[in-house]
C-alpha cells in the first residue's frame, strides 16, 4: 500500500505542468512527468488516475488562478476603468505564470472535453470584458456603435495572443517589456470605445 505524500503529488502536479504546457495534452508523456517529478510512474495514477485526469487537474489550476484574476475591480469604477483594470490584473497574472499561460492556450485549442477548464476561464473573462462594455454603454460612456463582444474577443486576443507569441518577439527581452507592449496595444483599443 502507498502513503499519500502532498510533497510527490505537488512535484507530479509541477512537473506535469511543464510537460503539457511543452507538448500539450496529447504530446505530453507520463513518463517524461514520472522523471521530471523524480517519482515512479506508477504514482502519477495514485495520485490521480490518469493521464487526462492529471492534466485536468494542473490545467483547473492554471484557470482558478486567470479566474481569481478575472474578478479584479470595484463596480464602483467607471465602466472602462473597470475593463482597463480587469485586463491588466489578468495581464499581470498571466505574465508571471508563462507555463500556465502556455497550458491555457494549448487547452483552449484542445478538442473534445480536454480544455474544458481553459475554455470556461476564459469565456468567463469574455462575459465580464462584455458586461463591463455593456454597462459602459447604458451609462453613456462607450459609444453606442460598439460592439461589447468583439471588443471583449479583441482584448481576450490581444494578451492572449501576445503572450503566446513571446518566444519570437526577441525585440522585447524582458517581462517588463512584454506587459508594456500589450498595455499599449491594450490603451489603443480602450480609447475607441469612449466618445
Amino acid at each position: 500500500m502507498v502513503r499519500s505524500d502532498p510533497e510527490t503529488r505537488q512535484r507530479i502536479a509541477r512537473a506535469a505542468l511543464e510537460e503539457f504546457a511543452e507538448f500539450g495534452f496529447h504530446g505530453g508523456r507520463t513518463d517524461r512527468i514520472a522523471k521530471r517529478a523524480e517519482a515512479n510512474k506508477q504514482l502519477l495514477y495514485y495520485y490521480f488516475g490518469s493521464k487526462a485526469k492529471l492534466y485536468e487537474a494542473v490545467l483547473q489550476n492554471a484557470a482558478t488562478r486567470l479566474g481569481s484574476a478575472e474578478g479584479a475591480g470595484s463596480a464602483q469604477k467607471h465602466p472602462i476603468e473597470q475593463v482597463r483594470l480587469r485586463l491588466r490584473t489578468v495581464l499581470d497574472a498571466l505574465a508571471s505564470h508563462p507555463r500556465e499561460t502556455r497550458l491555457l492556450i494549448r487547452g483552449i485549442q484542445d478538442s473534445g472535453d480536454q480544455g474544458a477548464a481553459a475554455k470556461k476561464a476564459v469565456g468567463q473573462l469574455l462575459i465580464q470584458i462584455k458586461t463591463d462594455i455593456s454597462k459602459g454603454q447604458g451609462l453613456g460612456y462607450v459609444r453606442d456603435d460598439v460592439d461589447p463582444a468583439r471588443v471583449a474577443e479583441h482584448a481576450v486576443v490581444l494578451v492572449l495572443g501576445h503572450l503566446s507569441l513571446v518566444p519570437v518577439l526577441e525585440r522585447e527581452s524582458d517581462a517588463a517589456s512584454r506587459t508594456g507592449a500589450i498595455q499599449t496595444a491594450l490603451e489603443a483599443l480602450l480609447k475607441t470605445l469612449a466618445w
